[in-house]
């Protein structure tokens, strides 16, 4: 029996919007979700030409995409926890005694796999997983926050309900 079949998990859609807008700009790229989402019958404008316009515009929607059921939030799933397999099985093998010090080891010598671990926290369905993923999604922010970055791409105010 796999892994994933013993320990039942979160699908995209069933994560709060909170934490998807978190995970999805830290875990995967853009231009792929910009492509998965022209699959999925998405209207992408193209007022907006630069990058960072760009990026931000794919990510919001992407991430009101994936608080959906259906195809698109299975695929996005799917390719959290195909990049993330590792980091999956080792939190999923671990007893929830453990998962604190193995999340604070991995967040210190694995700054830029930050979303990694809060989608595998915040998948895992056993009590306390999903509130470690909010501690850590906070010492992001604040870690951020001391760099100088005020404002994450995908936090724009553009009405994702008139583009689909």
């Amino acid at each position: 029996m796999e892994l994933e079949d013993r320990i039942p998990s979160h699908s995209a859609f069933n994560i709060s919007c909170d934490m998807l807008n978190a995970i999805i700009p830290m875990a995967l790229d853009w231009r792929e979700l910009e492509n998965r989402l022209v699959l999925h019958g998405w209207y992408i404008p193209k007022k907006y030409e630069t990058r960072y316009d760009r990026s931000d515009v794919i990510y919001r929607m992407a991430i009101k995409a994936s608080s959906v059921a259906g195809r698109f939030s299975d695929q996005i799933t799917a390719c959290l926890n195909r990049n993330y397999k590792v980091v999956i099985s080792e939190i999923r093998e671990l007893p929830i005694t453990q998962l604190s010090s193995y999340s604070e080891r991995y967040f210190l010598e694995y700054p830029s796999q930050i979303g990694g671990l809060l989608w595998a926290l915040v998948s895992d369905l056993r009590c306390g997983a999903q509130k470690l993923a909010m501690f850590y999604l906070m010492r992001t922010i604040r870690k951020m926050l001391l760099m100088g970055v005020d404002r994450l791409p995908h936090m724009s105010g553009i009405d994702l309900d008139s583009l689909h």
